[in-house]
């Protein structure tokens, strides 16, 4: 078997009819990451050194015998070096405490679309409530006049008011949006 270290893998390669072909030792992965390898000695065998791959889902450790005590040594040291020269890839893995953090946030915000949905719906009993008092107080059932019943001024402070409450619940649903779909990343 050839061995091929490169910047971030290392390649097992054997040939086959003059064409080297990816090696299918004991149905491990011929390509080995650097990021977490481990390079350690064999107990009493000078002439062989563990490659243990703890980058992968599945751990895998391979032996590997060289020809010389020497050229294990030289071995070693080139895969150790390449090791620590290897390119760290950024994992989009989260830790526990983001992990915990993110439930936190979506637990949070479950909460909140909860207490959105009681507050809009005690003000619309409440709003129901106004026209029923509206209702007995003038004799009048005017549907129209149910809709700006929470707020209080002229009617051109009304519009305007009823404006500005639709652009903040519009700003808070866009907030809220902006929040899960940074969580999801």
């Amino acid at each position: 078997i050839l061995a091929v270290l490169c910047s971030d893998v290392i390649l097992l390669l054997q040939e086959k009819d003059q064409k080297y072909t990816f090696s299918t030792v004991d149905s491990k992965p011929s390509v080995i990451s650097l990021q977490k390898l481990i390079v350690r000695e064999v107990a009493l065998e000078e002439k062989a050194m563990f490659l243990i791959c703890a980058s992968s889902a599945e751990p895998e450790m391979y032996e590997i015998h060289t020809s010389s005590k020497e050229e294990c040594s030289a071995w070693m040291a080139l895969i150790r070096q390449a090791v620590e020269n290897c390119p760290h890839v950024e994992e989009e893995l989260f830790s526990e405490q983001e992990e915990a953090q993110a439930l936190k946030l979506r637990e949070l915000q479950e909460r909140l679309t909860v207490k959105d949905a009681q507050i809009t719906q005690m003000l619309m009993e409440k709003l129901q409530v106004f026209a029923d008092l509206t209702e007995a107080v003038t004799g009048l059932d005017d549907g129209s006049a149910h809709s700006c019943l929470l707020l209080r001024g002229d009617p051109s402070d009304l519009q305007q008011g009823e404006q500005q409450l639709k652009g903040a619940i519009t700003e808070v649903e866009n907030l809220q949006n902006l929040l899960l779909s940074a969580m999801r990343q």
